[in-house]
């Protein structure tokens, strides 16, 4: 295991770096003009729909997630620093202790997933996927293995990530 120095892209306070990667926060996909084409002509049907039905509500909230998209989609892909401590994981400035995490688990099917999952101990925020990136995951399991159980039943990526993927959320 490589031990590093805090980066000064992490929260001060997490502890000894066992291991630390950098990779896209993910923001950004790949997309065709025909994928906004496609998209366009959905939303403007069930825009449409909603109106028809005098379902103001349903076409409302459609509008605002298509802005909120369309603003989304103008901010740059950010570089992400996450290492694995020994007293939890650092997401950018975003710090979890082993405490508050279950378990986790490492889909790695390349080139479309190579991601490490956390399980958290709070039901109301069942998982973090977080991208491996440069990282090998065999490091990371290793990393993760003196402090978190595996979960090895999780073969496959969440049928939520997957959707979003093929989507190109």
């Amino acid at each position: 295991m490589a031990e590093s120095t805090v980066s000064p892209s992490l929260p001060p306070g997490i502890g000894r770096v066992i291991i630390q990667w950098q990779c896209d926060d993910g923001t950004q996909q790949a997309r065709s003009r025909r994928w906004y084409v496609i998209a366009g002509v959905v939303a403007v049907l069930l825009i449409a729909y909603g109106v028809w039905t005098r379902d103001f509500l349903f076409s409302g909230l459609l509008v605002l997630f298509g802005l909120t998209f369309g603003l989304m989609r103008r901010q740059p892909a950010k570089a992400l620093v996450l290492a694995i401590t020994d007293n939890g994981v650092a997401v950018g400035q975003t710090f979890y202790s082993y405490q508050e995490l279950k378990g986790f688990w490492i889909i790695y099917q390349p080139p479309e997933v190579k991601n490490l999952y956390l399980e958290f101990r709070n039901p109301f925020k069942p998982y973090l996927p977080l991208p491996l990136g440069p990282q090998n995951p065999v490091t990371a399991r290793h990393s993760l293995l003196d402090y978190l159980p595996e979960d090895l039943r999780r073969e496959d990526e969440p049928v939520l990530d997957q959707i979003s993927r093929l989507l190109k959320l």
